[in-house]
């Protein structure tokens, strides 16, 4: 089933852009 392993990639790369985002954004603000 591609769509289902689309749909996994999807949210995996979602919250780990999410996840680094956050990071950034607090590391910006401590600077």
């Amino acid at each position: 089933m591609t769509i289902r392993r689309y749909g996994r990639v999807f949210i995996y790369h979602n919250s780990a852009q999410s996840y680094y985002s956050s990071r950034a954004f607090r590391g910006k603000v401590r600077i």
